[in-house]
């Protein structure tokens, strides 16, 4: 996966959103998709992004907001 701009915004989204699927309506893809890019980015940082329930993000962990202050636009 390479990191650049379009690989990180549905990850911002999602950590705007606190959902999936709110940020996969936000970015106008499929929740898959924004799952899988929140997959590979946790492969490509060796680091759980996000703690997942089935009502969303309970709460981002510290590389996560890490990653998000400097993915954010």
């Amino acid at each position: 996966m390479k990191l650049d701009p379009v690989s990180l915004r549905p990850f911002v989204s999602v950590v705007e959103e606190g959902t999936i699927a709110a940020a996969a309506k936000r970015e106008h893809i499929a929740a898959a998709a924004v799952s899988k890019r929140l997959s590979e980015l946790e492969e490509l940082f060796d680091s759980k992004l996000l703690n997942r329930t089935n009502k969303g993000i309970r709460q981002p962990t510290p590389v996560c907001l890490c990653c998000s202050w400097l993915a954010a636009p």
